[in-house]
């Protein structure tokens, strides 16, 4: 159904009481109906693309790791050498982000993103079966959007296209919220979800961790899973303790990632994109936080230093 926008004194009223910093605004009209607006300074109807009723529930993980061993496969090996490292500030994603220039194809944690005024592409909808949007990724052919509460528990993941125009896949991740040796009484805290996704070659590549301890789920944390994308089926996982950062890259065969929390040890890791194996570790003084490559160097955005490696 096409609406025609007829401002109002009512409609005026009830959108700048109701105003706070989202992708969108619910108002309603002079004739008591509801409709939703595109918050951008425009004030068109937005029309958000209609998710599906039931998402096919994932295969559950091992939680333990399944990599594969490829008969004549050979990962490609590399060496990183520490090129620097700078105290950095708590505050400074977009700066380090910029100063290097740098891209990240995803926003983790957008309904933080959305109150410092971030804007996602028109159309995405906002929540699915009653939980809100958590993570957005974007490339030139898909966007995959997570449903879930705040404290990481991904619950829905969904594939569409890049131009919003079909779904493609929706999964229901509710399998993969509790790791086996989780502690009962570390429940509120040991949700695990995606913290960062990439599709690459009909390849879907996501990290799944808690926020905690990795003993408050018997060290069953921090992991990267590769499924076909067609079909959902897992084609291999990592070893726990592996991958807990806010992001990965795939860049030139190779996997960077990173692991670590407080008072465990931190690593700048690096896996076989083919098989799940780790490939090489690096330490570093905290945890990783963000990884990109560029210009043959690899960039590391750590709780306490920002670190670059030259590539050789």
């Amino acid at each position: 159904m096409n609406f025609v926008f007829k401002p109002s004194f009512v409609f005026c009223l009830i959108v700048s009481c109701a105003f706070s910093v989202t992708a969108q605004r619910t108002a309603t009209r002079s004739d008591g109906t509801q409709v939703t607006l595109f918050s951008d300074g425009t004030w068109e109807y937005a029309s958000a693309i209609t998710l599906p009723e039931n998402p096919t529930v994932l295969d559950s993980p091992s939680f333990t790791g399944n990599t594969l061993n490829i008969e004549g496969h050979e990962a490609r090996n590399v060496e990183l050498v520490r090129y620097s490292r700078k105290k950095r500030g708590l505050n400074d994603l977009n700066y380090w982000i910029h100063s290097n220039g740098l891209t990240l194809n995803g926003i983790q944690d957008v309904p933080r993103y959305l109150k410092k005024r971030g804007r996602l592409p028109r159309g995405t909808p906002m929540t699915y079966k009653g939980e809100p949007l958590l993570h957005f990724f974007e490339d030139s052919t898909y966007r995959t959007l997570v449903y879930g509460d705040y404290l990481n528990n991904g619950v829905y993941l969904v594939v569409t296209s890049a131009a919003y125009d079909s779904i493609l896949y929706s999964w229901d991740l509710s399998n993969y919220t509790y790791a086996p040796l989780t502690d009962t009484a570390e429940l509120f805290f040991t949700k695990q979800g995606p913290r960062w996704v990439q599709i690459v070659e009909n390849k879907m590549y996501v990290c799944f961790a808690h926020r905690t301890y990795a003993r408050s789920s018997g060290g069953q944390n921090g992991y990267l899973i590769c499924y076909d994308l067609t079909t959902g089926k897992i084609i291999w996982e990592t070893e726990p303790l592996h991958c807990n950062s806010n992001n990965f890259t795939l860049h030139n065969g190779i996997i960077y990632c990173g692991y670590g929390f407080t008072k465990e040890d931190d690593f700048l890791i690096l896996i076989d994109p083919k098989t799940g194996n780790l490939i090489d570790r690096y330490k570093v003084k905290t945890q990783v936080e963000h990884v990109a490559v560029k210009d043959n160097k690899v960039y590391v955005r750590s709780y306490w230093s920002d670190y670059i490696y030259e590539i050789r």
